[in-house]
C-alpha cells in the first residue's frame, strides 16, 4: 500500500439521468392504477420537459396527479419536479420490487475499494 490518498471518482447523477423509485407503503395506499398514473405523469412531464423552471413542473405534476386521483406527500411534488428539471427527459421509474417500470436502468461506473477482493492494494490476507 501507498501513503498516497487514492481520489475516488463521484458518480455524476446526471450522468445516468433521473430514477425515482417507488416504495412500497405507498404502492399499497394507492393500489396499481395509483402506481400507473404517477408512472405515466412522471414519464409525460420529463418526455415534454422543454427547460421551464421547476415551479411549472411542479404546478404541472398537482394537477396532472390531481386529475387522477393520486396524492403525494407536500415535499414530493417539489423535490420531483427539481429532479425532472435538473435530469429533463431521461428517466428510469422502478417499482416497489425492484423492476424497471419505464426507461432504462443505469449502469453507474464501477466503483473499486480496497474492500474489493479485486483491488490490487488489498492486503493478501485480512
Amino acid at each position: 500500500m501507498t501513503d498516497e490518498q487514492t481520489e475516488i471518482p463521484m458518480t455524476d447523477p446526471l450522468e445516468h439521468g433521473l430514477t425515482i423509485t417507488i416504495n412500497q407503503p405507498w404502492a399499497d395506499q394507492v393500489g396499481p392504477a395509483g402506481v400507473d398514473a404517477y408512472v405515466r405523469a412522471l414519464v409525460d412531464l420529463a418526455e415534454g420537459y422543454d427547460g421551464e423552471p421547476a415551479g411549472e413542473v411542479e404546478q404541472r405534476l398537482r394537477d396532472r396527479l390531481d386529475t387522477d386521483g393520486v396524492r403525494l406527500a407536500d415535499p414530493s411534488y417539489s423535490r420531483v419536479a427539481e429532479q425532472i428539471a435538473v435530469a429533463g427527459n431521461d428517466l428510469c421509474v422502478v417499482g416497489p420490487d425492484g423492476a424497471v417500470l419505464h426507461g432504462r436502468l443505469p449502469h453507474p461506473r464501477p466503483h473499486h475499494s480496497t474492500a474489493d477482493p479485486e483491488h490490487p492494494d488489498r492486503p493478501r490476507f485480512s
